[in-house]
């Protein structure tokens, strides 16, 4: 299994997704029904690196987009950015707001090293432990975290 697993073609972190943590951490997944009621197993992911025939990532359409053109990631399209990826990263999701960012910093210093960035950026501060992007302390150590929200709050306050 590949770092690169959490690459987004749309230039999301899927490492900090609670379908991915929850795929790929028993324990997480435990804490993410207690807190929600339940887990589905049709919330099964691996990473849009990763996808295969189960991962509720195939039916996400940038990534159908991605694959018809042939593309491993938006910013290597000719269309980049086109208007389906500009509507995502304007959505109401505060996570989303950053693919656009991401795929630029992807396509700058190349997708290990923003994987590598992304890991450090979603791992508590404490104890190393990965976090979803809306959650808002550490499952392990119950850190206060930096989430998307707070993130997104933040780039909105600051003069340009």
């Amino acid at each position: 299994m590949s770092t690169l697993d959490k690459a987004g073609k749309c230039g999301l972190y899927c490492g900090a997704c609670p379908f991915y943590l929850g795929t790929k951490d028993p324990d997480y997944r435990k804490q993410f029904k207690q807190e929600n009621g339940k887990w589905e197993e049709d919330w099964y992911c691996l990473g849009c690196g990763n996808l295969d025939e189960k991962s509720w990532g195939n039916d996400c359409t940038i990534t159908q987009c991605a694959v018809s053109k042939s593309v491993t990631y938006c910013h290597a399209c000719n269309d980049y950015p086109c208007e389906k990826l500009i509507q995502f990263s304007n959505d109401d999701y505060s996570h989303h707001h950053t693919i656009i960012s991401g795929s630029n910093r992807m396509k700058e210093v190349g997708c290990d090293t923003w994987v590598k960035e992304q890991e450090k950026r979603w791992a508590c501060t404490e104890c190393g432990k990965p976090f979803t992007w809306y959650a808002k302390t550490c499952m392990n150590c119950g850190k206060k975290v930096f989430n998307s929200v707070e993130e997104d709050k933040e780039k909105t306050n600051k003069p340009e």
